[in-house]
């Protein structure tokens, strides 16, 4: 309401349900929109939840996602590099996946259609974070050689 985003300052039913947040999640502000991002830490892990939508989800992680993993894991890198896959069955690439971010600690694996229908392409996006960006680089070159050699076998 305040930023405009609303009519009304009114907490309705729907609002109220929109508004509810996992137990022990940290509410963190939109710089761009109304949907409010989230921080929740559970088991060693920070997860952050931010808005599907690509015009608030860019300047959310740059201006405050970033900030807050630079806090938790103080100087260091975080790299990612993007692999065209050449596959068009997403169930087949999950089980290459797994096994390389079993195969390779601390390398991050998710796979990104760029297109639909017949037209599919999936690409996989490999990242990781550390305090020495050789290191993170090393695991990075390891992860995508794995993934590459496991692409190229039925």
């Amino acid at each position: 309401y305040q930023k405009g985003f609303v009519d009304s300052p009114d907490l309705t039913p729907e609002r109220e349900k929109m508004a509810r947040l996992p137990t022990g999640a940290e509410p963190l502000e939109n710089p761009v929109g109304a949907a409010p991002l989230v921080m929740l830490e559970a088991e060693g892990a920070v997860i952050f939840c931010l808005p599907g939508v690509p015009r608030e989800m860019r300047p959310a992680f740059e201006e405050v996602v970033l900030p807050r993993l630079k806090e938790i894991l103080g100087v260091g890198v975080y790299l990612e590099e993007e692999v065209d896959t050449g596959l068009k069955d997403e169930s087949a690439l999950a089980q290459r996946i797994e096994k390389v971010m079993k195969k390779v600690p601390g390398v991050y694996l998710k796979s990104k259609p760029t297109r639909f229908g017949t037209d599919v392409r999936l690409k996989v996006v490999l990242s990781a974070a550390g305090p020495d960006e050789a290191e993170v680089r090393r695991r990075i070159a390891e992860a995508k050689d794995l993934l590459s050699a496991l692409l190229s076998s039925p």
